[in-house]
């Protein structure tokens, strides 16, 4: 059935402006002593942004922690609303494993959507589960990058045989990035009940703008936006401006 998987989690009842997980970090410095294989990145964005899918319509706090060792990394993802609500699309926490070689990179990614009503359905690997596993293989470049996603495995009945792919380039001398997604079809992980472009945009950073902490701001468009399905806090954004910054 179509969305049944999502239609679950409101019953029961969101790299960010882009999709990408932070690449595997060079754990030996210049001087040949070893940093930590340990990281930890925090960010506060103003709307919550995934491959044109508006979460929560209100400012999330998002982390993630990872450990590296050579091209190995395994990490986990945490994003949090900030309108005081658990009820909705705009939590969700995410375990990662990813293999680097060069530019290319093999991720494997579950995404759990949580509330407080389902959170002890996290060990629920049943033909009804509330995870979402997708297989993502990417190239990162100098100035361009691009990905494919495909959902792997879910809840028996949900639609998972889209890719979502997506290209960017960067203007280092801008600290300027752009930025097309595409879904190939229907796509429950991806919120969609049609395929189609869904994320456009354009990012620009500016550094050391809070302190030391540097701020982004980014347009995101999505022609899309009609086909979003209509759940708890999943908003139908056709455009969206997003401020953040990392710390």
């Amino acid at each position: 059935m179509a969305f049944m998987l999502c239609g679950t989690l409101a019953a029961s009842a969101e790299i960010s402006p882009t999709d990408s997980i932070p690449a595997p970090q060079d754990t030996t410095a210049t001087d040949t002593a070893r940093t930590s294989p340990f990281t930890f990145d925090g960010y506060l964005y103003s709307r919550y942004i995934w491959r044109g899918v508006n979460f929560g319509g209100c400012p999330s706090i998002q982390g993630q922690l990872a450990y590296t060792n050579g091209g190995f990394t395994v990490g986990t993802f945490v994003a949090k609303s900030l309108n005081g609500q658990s009820v909705g699309f705009a939590n969700t926490s995410n375990v990662f494993v990813s293999y680097k070689y060069k530019g290319v990179s093999l991720t494997m990614d579950d995404y759990f959507f949580y509330d407080e009503d389902n959170l002890d359905r996290y060990l629920d690997w049943s033909d009804t589960t509330l995870h979402f596993i997708e297989a993502r293989l990417r190239y990162d470049g100098t100035r361009c990058y691009g990905f494919v996603g495909y959902n792997v495995y879910g809840a028996d009945g949900i639609n998972k045989d889209a890719l979502y792919i997506e290209v960017g380039y960067k203007f280092p001398k801008d600290d300027l990035t752009v930025f097309a997604g595409f879904l190939t079809d229907k796509s429950d992980l991806n919120f969609a009940t049609s395929g189609g472009v869904t994320n456009i945009g354009i990012t620009k950073e500016k550094k050391n703008v809070i302190g030391k902490l540097p701020v982004t701001g980014s347009l995101v468009l999505n022609p899309n936006y009609e086909n979003i399905v209509d759940l708890p806090g999943v908003k139908r954004s056709f455009l969206t401006l997003v401020i953040g910054t990392s710390f």
